[in-house]
């Protein structure tokens, strides 16, 4: 079977929390404390949240699903960058965000994330996007390693908080043709 992409829909926020809090939580869980991930979840990762993110006109919600089930997601748009990106990037700038990419495991090698990351850098490119950025935490190489290899290059650093715990974020970036 093949999984298809595309823009999530209002009618998908429930199966995107649940797979969010599944992604998040096997990415982070085994590294941080059981509170500062749930403090997380709670506050990123409810239905209300993910359909107020899918209606939001500046964010495009990318979803990978096979057989009506969401296997992988993508999120991004229009933010305000860190620092480091204009200090690295020459100018005239307009960076467009990927603020989330997840793959559920158990879909890790099989194409899913291409597809996904295909669409996005696309959405980017068609909302007028010069180049896309990302935060990767610095303990997930898994993640890092995945981004060195679709082009994208480390450029600074940046902090997230996660529920209470400030962590080291690489902050990678891609220009755009």
């Amino acid at each position: 079977m093949q999984h298809i992409i595309r823009t999530a829909t209002r009618l998908d926020a429930a199966a995107l929390t649940a797979l969010a809090r599944i992604t998040f939580s096997d990415t982070y869980a085994a590294q941080n404390t059981a509170e500062d991930l749930r403090l997380h979840l709670e506050q990123t990762y409810t239905t209300e949240k993910q359909t107020a993110e899918i209606d939001n006109g500046a964010w495009l919600t990318l979803v990978a699903a096979l057989d009506g089930d969401l296997i992988g997601f993508a999120q991004g748009g229009f933010t305000a960058p860190p620092p480091c990106l204009a200090e690295q990037i020459p100018a005239p700038q307009n960076p467009w965000e990927i603020l989330r990419f997840y793959v559920h495991r158990d879909w890790h090698g099989r194409g899913v994330a291409q597809a996904l990351m295909d669409r996005a850098v696309g959405g980017a490119t068609a909302a007028g996007a010069d180049g896309v950025w990302l935060g990767v935490w610095s303990r997930n190489e898994r993640a890092r390693a995945y981004y060195l290899k679709t082009g994208f290059r480390q450029i600074g650093e940046t902090t997230f908080t996660l529920g209470t715990d400030p962590q080291r974020d690489f902050v990678m970036y891609k220009p755009l043709p």
